[in-house]
Formats: C-alpha cells, structure tokens, sequence
C-alpha cells in the first residue's frame, strides 16, 4: 500500500533522480535542518541575553540616580581664564577635605585631609574642540559647551598613603560613579 502511494506520488521518478545518492542526500537534508534549529535556537538564546543585558544597565542606571538624589553637593568653579564658566559639582562630604591648584587648561583635584600628604584624586583637563585629544587614562566629560572640550581622570585608589584610604576611595568612586554621566559639569557663557 506504502509502495502503491508513493508510485502515484512520483516516488519512482525520485528514486530514478536520486539513485544511489539517496542516503546521502537524506544525511544532508537532515544537517541542514539540525543547522537552521540550531541557528534559531541561537537566535532565542541571544535574544534573552540582551534583554537581560537591558534590564541590567537600567538597574544599574536607576541605583546610579538613587545615590546621586542622596549625596549632598557643593559647586565649584574653575578655567576662569576662559570665556565661559566652567562648574562642576563636588560631594559635599569633601568640602574642607579637597585643594584645587588650577592652570590654564587643568585642574588638580587633591586629597588634603591630612594636609602633609596631599594626594591627586582628580584631574579636570580643558582644550579648543578642534585640539582636543584623550590623553592616557583620561574620560570625556560630557558637556552642552559648543567650543571647549574638556575630559577628566581619577587617580588610583590605593593611592594615598593617610589613614583615611576610606574616605580617599570613596572619593575616587563617587568621581568616576556620578562624572561619568556628564550631569555635575556645566559651562556656560560669562556675563
């Protein structure tokens, strides 16, 4: 019955096309179905992991705000020798804790809670948009000035050698942590 469905069906016509490469061309068919399950499958897979990988960064983002809507904050101005104001927020836990020792075109942040050893902790470094260039270690400080751009960079948290290394780290983190999103530096024309 199976031989006389499949003679109606065209079976021998198939079997005379394929011959004796019957087994091989089944193997092969069967390949090609295992490589397109598999890709799908692969597919899917990569799929959840980006969504994960979303989900991951918005928590990371929305702990990221928490933190930043419970830190206290002072505002200091530097680049005064610019046409522009330039202001970046500190954490107000440093105030008292921090020397600027500003140039033309950077500034050193320094750790002075113990004033005989003054550590760097950060460095905020400015230049014409068309002569800006990252220097080594150095991150891009996000900014709306159409005509400077500036970057900044942390120095390493084991840095320090006062007994305060908490407090030094702390600093170091909350630099890297909150400066990364460009909402503590602002410029903007002189009056």
């Amino acid at each position: 019955m199976i031989k006389a469905f499949w003679k109606k069906k065209g079976g021998d016509r198939l079997n005379n096309l394929l011959g004796k490469n019957k087994k091989k061309v089944l193997i092969g068919l069967s390949v090609l179905v295992l490589l397109l399950l598999a890709f799908f499958v692969f597919q899917l897979l990569n799929k959840k992991s980006e969504k994960k990988a979303i989900v991951e960064k918005q928590k990371v983002e929305e702990q990221r705000q928490q933190r930043m809507s419970n830190t206290s904050w002072a505002r200091t101005s530097f680049f005064e020798n610019l046409p522009i104001n330039v202001t970046l927020e500190v954490p107000a836990y440093l105030e008292g804790n921090y020397r600027m020792i500003k140039g033309d075109s950077k500034v050193d942040f320094l750790y002075i809670k113990n004033p005989d050893i003054p550590t760097p902790m950060l460095l905020v470094r400015v230049a014409k948009k068309a002569d800006f260039k990252l220097e080594t270690g150095e991150k891009e400080l996000r900014s709306d000035c159409s005509e400077y751009s500036f970057a900044y960079k942390t120095y390493p948290s084991d840095s320090y050698a006062g007994a305060d290394k908490e407090g030094f780290s702390q600093a170091i983190y909350d630099f890297n942590y909150f400066y990364s999103g460009g909402e503590y530096f602002k410029c903007f024309p002189r009056q």
